[in-house]
C-alpha cells in the first residue's frame, strides 16, 4: 500500500492488460469495485430476471438479440468470433470438435451431462451449456455486462445483457460448489496488475469495513505463482495479489473439467 501511495505522488499510471486472474479497471488506473448494497441487491438488481424458459432465453440472447453477429476477440484466445458462432460451438457437437484446437477443448453436451461431477451437482442442461460458454471466449462479454467495462466490449453488447445465460452460470457454479473439495490450505489467489486498489480497500468505513464487491464471476488459482504472473512486474506496476480464504459456504467451484 505504501508503494501505491508513492506512485500516486509521482502520478504514474502503469496501466497494463490483466489476464484471466486479473481485475480490470473502469478506464482509470484504480480498479473498480462495487459496494455492499450491490452485493445485497444481487444480479437481479444489476441485470433483471431471467426468461422463464431457460433454453429459449439463452438461445435468443445469442442468436436473435442485437450484437449477436458482432465480432470480438477476448484477448486470451487467439481467435475472432461472435456470440452466434459461440452458441453453435457450445450446442453443436460437430462444431465443438472443429474448434477444439489446443489449448481449447469443447466437450459435447451429451458427454458433459454424463460426467460424475455434473451428475453429483445435479446440473441442468442449460447450466452445463452456460458454463461451457463461459469457459470459452464469451466470458469477455458476460463480464462486460456485469462490470460495465471495458468500453469496447460494452459497445459490442448493443444492450444485450445475457440475463438468462448469466443466471444459469451463477446457478451452475453454486451447485458445483456443493460437491467441490476445498484446497488443503483453503486458499486461492487472484492477481491485480497495473492497477491500484481504491481507497475503500485501505480505509475502513463507519462500520469498520474495508474492501469492495466484484461485479462479475471471479477467476482464481490455487497457485500463488500464477497469480503473481498476472499481477505483473516493472517500474510502473504495483503488483497486488488477493489471498482469498475459502469456507464451506463461499468456496466457489473449479471449472477446469469444462475446457
Amino acid at each position: 500500500l505504501a508503494a501505491q501511495e508513492e506512485r500516486k505522488k509521482k502520478g504514474e499510471d502503469g496501466m497494463q492488460g490483466n489476464g484471466k486472474y486479473g481485475v480490470e479497471s473502469g478506464g482509470g488506473r484504480v480498479a473498480t469495485f462495487g459496494e455492499l448494497r450491490d452485493f445485497h441487491e444481487g444480479i437481479a438488481g444489476k441485470i433483471g430476471l431471467p426468461a422463464p424458459r431457460l433454453w429459449e432465453g439463452m438461445e435468443g440472447e445469442h442468436l436473435r438479440r442485437n450484437g449477436c453477429d458482432g465480432e470480438f476477440s477476448p484477448g486470451n484466445y487467439d481467435t475472432r468470433t461472435t456470440p452466434a458462432a459461440e452458441w453453435k460451438v457450445a450446442t453443436d457437437a460437430e462444431e465443438g470438435r472443429r474448434v477444439s484446437v489446443m489449448p481449447r477443448r469443447v466437450i459435447p453436451t451429451e458427454e458433459l451431462m454424463e460426467l460424475e461431477v455434473v451428475k453429483r451437482a445435479g446440473l441442468r442442461k442449460e447450466e452445463a451449456v452456460a458454463l461451457k460458454l463461459y469457459t470459452g471466449p464469451m466470458f469477455y462479454l458476460y463480464n462486460a455486462v456485469l462490470r460495465g467495462f471495458p468500453a469496447k466490449a460494452v459497445e459490442l453488447l448493443k444492450g444485450n445483457t445475457y440475463t438468462t445465460t448469466i443466471y444459469c452460470i451463477v446457478s451452475g457454479i453454486i451447485k458445483l460448489s456443493r460437491v467441490m473439495k476445498l484446497p488443503e490450505d483453503r486458499m486461492v489467489y487472484r492477481g491485480l496488475g497495473g492497477l491500484e486498489l481504491p481507497e475503500a480497500f485501505t480505509r475502513t468505513n463507519e462500520f469498520g469495513v474495508r474492501g469492495g464487491v466484484e461485479f462479475a464471476m471471479m477467476s482464481t488459482t490455487q497457485e500463488r505463482g500464477v497469480a503473481l504472473q498476472y499481477a505483473g512486474t516493472g517500474d510502473n506496476c504495483v503488483p497486488t495479489v488477493f489471498e482469498i480464504a475459502l469456507g464451506a459456504v463461499d468456496r466457489g467451484a473449479s471449472l477446469k473439467f469444462l475446457s
